[in-house]
């Protein structure tokens, strides 16, 4: 440990000192090197180092790892008033300039001596090393540095495109760079050399990730002047392959100014064959936005398709960014659609994935799709648990993209019971939909969409169906020249519903045979029962024999008792045109028991114990008190609105004991119901209550 004795020397001392006074560590490889260069053995260096400790200079600096140190507080003095120079900075950084793992040790050297360019282009091996050995939050970490070096008008002249080449490389590597806490100022340096600079071809890439980057992150307003400043860039490149960059550029700017109709033409002169669908995944991203516009114009089927085969198709490949934003989508136009159950199951896959929240829209997406099914379900405390995180995912700034259910939830939030809001923890989040309602303002199809929701619940309120029936059809029409057939069609099944309940049953038909072609594609939870049946009626025996078959199936599955009942209402309430369907079971000990709604369509829990519904349960209670089903029937003078005009309601009887009820009513047509549909709910009720049954001693065993 001859060595040793040469740190009694300040002279020698210095350059470790002064490499940790800077930096906070120094490496055992910069020991060996300028301390010790006579000691070549590694273990001779090791015993050199071990001496170093005993003598309480130096100790292992746990945050950087194995080989790393920092001197003691014994000398931090003496490191204060220690300088290293220049020169001695280069020797280090060309030492450690050939070898890659070595790159982040020059590039801390390079920017010592002032060679901002050449410390960039070591840190961006660097970058690489770190994502490539596993190491993603120390990657991010010198990303942040490396960007911050050379950013805010920092960058040397005549370095320009190597910025760019660094920026384009990590965004086609490393998904989670877009994820970078300082994203939006490596974006802004980005597009500031794309502005001054020549439009190359490296220039119009860079935009082009730029929008993707933007888009990503729900930045839709920020990315409308990169648009500009792209197709101002490539007008003088002619080339086919320009071309087609640019019209894809020019659908996706339409997509997201909200001209749907205009983007879908661009996608169609394009897109033609989506199921040749590209390796690249920036690339695959555009179909996202083709997809997604596809489903907004009403083109469900195709849109529903695509997504599913995007997210096939990145998941072989590895992109689950790609993966996860499909999924979100694919929930998302299902949520829209009415296939609840399926989008469900779909968000569920998305959270399967592995660091699929640091996707934005994907995280922003799911979040909605959970707060709607929760919201269709009637279980506002799990509504209140999702709005809370998506409060916290927005952080006071909503994203500049929407979806036409967060103007349904905003608005229903805005007009729920008082006491529901409080009992539920949802208070809060009024002041947040309201002041969504303010911020989406500036959106017209967000602002349209609105208008059509306040309306009906206008109409709830006063009873005015002429108004509300006049603003809705003035907020779709205009809708429909935007392209928002989707949105259309969710606006003709309200007017339906209007019209119905005004007994204008022959209007409410053309109203949906208008839109049928569009209507047609939604699934059940949207578009179902009577309503469906006004549009394309089914015969009664036709009906019965799918609802024998589905029960029956359902009943070979004992586990799925929830499968089963929702089965046997949606299908009952088709046979016997039925508006909405219940199932209501007994909970609680013999003598305290009470009737809670376990199953439904169109009756949520809220509107189960609201006033409006009183009257209709206390006869709920009575009949689950007999032993056979029986009709109600209300006079015009007595019905409130949106009251029934008819129902039939009918108790599961399990050994002798009355376990629950199947309730059905018809708030359009008074003669809904007659004595063969008590029997048949009777027969059908008597296999539900055996079912459930069975589902329960399954479980047992």
């Amino acid at each position: 440990m001859e060595g040793v004795s040469r740190w009694d020397y300040p002279d020698d001392i210095a350059i470790c000192v002064a490499l940790e006074a800077q930096r906070g560590w120094f490496s055992l490889d910069e020991l060996s090197l300028f301390i010790f260069p006579e000691i070549k053995k590694p273990t001779d260096l090791l015993k050199a180092v071990e001496g170093l400790i005993a003598r309480g200079w130096i100790v292992q600096d746990a945050r950087q790892g194995v080989g790393y140190y920092r001197f003691t507080e014994d000398i931090n003095e003496f490191a204060k008033s220690t300088e290293i120079d220049t020169p001695l900075h280069r020797r280090m950084a060309q030492y450690f300039e050939d070898k890659d793992e070595y790159a982040h040790k020059a590039a801390y050297h390079w920017e010592a001596a002032g060679e901002t360019m050449l410390a960039f282009r070591c840190w961006t091996r660097a970058i690489d090393v770190c994502f490539d050995t596993g190491r993603d939050a120390k990657g991010m970490e010198i990303t942040g540095h490396a960007f911050r070096l050379v950013g805010e008008d920092k960058l040397p002249q005549g370095f320009e495109d190597e910025f760019l080449n660094a920026f384009i490389h990590l965004f086609e590597s490393r998904s989670v760079f877009r994820s970078h806490p300082e994203i939006d100022t490596i974006v802004d340096d980005v597009m500031r050399i794309c502005e001054a600079g020549p439009g190359s071809a490296l220039t119009l890439m860079a935009m082009v990730y730029v929008i993707s980057s933007l888009i990503w992150r729900g930045r839709f307003r920020q990315a409308m002047p990169v648009f500009i400043t792209f197709f101002k860039k490539s007008r003088s490149d002619r080339s086919p392959e320009m071309m087609e960059i640019r019209k894809r550029i020019l659908g996706v700017a339409y997509y997201v100014q909200g001209k749907i109709s205009r983007a879908a033409r661009i996608f169609d002169s394009i897109s033609a064959d989506t199921d040749q669908l590209p390796e690249d995944s920036v690339l695959l991203e555009y179909y996202l936005a083709v997809a997604h516009c596809y489903g907004l114009c009403g083109r469900i089927s195709r849109s529903i398709a695509l997504l599913d085969s995007i997210r096939q198709h990145a998941y072989a490949r590895g992109y689950h960014g790609v993966e996860g934003w499909a999924l979100a989508t694919l929930g998302v136009i299902l949520i829209e659609t009415g296939r609840y159950e399926r989008a469900g199951q779909v968000i569920k896959e998305l959270e399967d994935i592995s660091g699929w929240e640091r996707h934005y829209l994907s995280h922003m997406e799911s979040l909605w799709t959970r707060v709607y099914l929760e919201y269709s379900r009637g279980h506002h405390h799990e509504m209140a648990e999702y709005l809370s995180r998506l409060g916290t995912k927005v952080q006071k700034r909503f994203p500049d993209f929407f979806t036409p259910t967060q103007a349904e939830l905003s608005i229903a939030l805005s007009h729920m019971d008082p006491g529901i809001l409080e009992n539920t923890g949802l208070s809060p989040f009024v002041k947040m939909s309201q002041k969504m309602i303010k911020d989406f303002s500036r959106i017209p199809a967000y602002r349209l969409t609105a208008r059509i929701y306040q309306a009906f619940y206008a109409f709830v309120s006063s009873g005015d169906a002429e108004a509300a029936l006049s603003e809705i059809k003035d907020a779709s029409d205009l809708l429909e020249a935007r392209g928002y057939y989707l949105v259309v069609g969710k606006a003709r099944i309200i007017e339906a519903t209007i019209l119905c309940d005004q007994a204008r049953i022959d209007e409410a038909v053309s109203v949906l045979n208008g839109y049928a072609h569009i209507i047609g594609e939604f699934g059940e939870d949207l578009f179902g029962g009577y309503l469906k049946d006004l549009v394309s009626p089914e015969s009664p025996q036709r009906l019965l024999f799918d609802a024998v078959i589905g029960i029956s199936q359902a009943l070979g599955t004992l586990s799925d008792k929830d499968a089963l009942i929702q089965k046997a209402l949606e299908t009952i309430g088709r046979i016997c045109h039925a508006e909405r369907e219940a199932l209501f079971m007994y909970e609680g000990d013999k003598g305290a028991r009470s009737l809670v709604l376990k199953a439904s369509q169109g009756i949520t829990r809220q509107y189960a114990q609201s006033d409006a519904f009183c009257q209709m349960f206390e006869w709920i209670e009575e009949t689950a008190h007999m032993t056979k089903g029986r009709i109600w029937r209300s006079s015009n003078e007595s019905r409130g609105k949106f009251q029934p005009r008819a129902a039939i309601c009918a108790p599961l009887i399990i050994r002798g004991e009355v376990v629950g009820v199947i309730y059905m009513d018809n708030r359009i047509i008074q003669d809904a119901f007659d004595f063969a549909d008590i029997q048949l709910i009777g027969s059908l009720a008597t296999q539900v209550a055996a079912s459930v049954e069975n589902s329960r001693a399954y479980k047992k065993i």
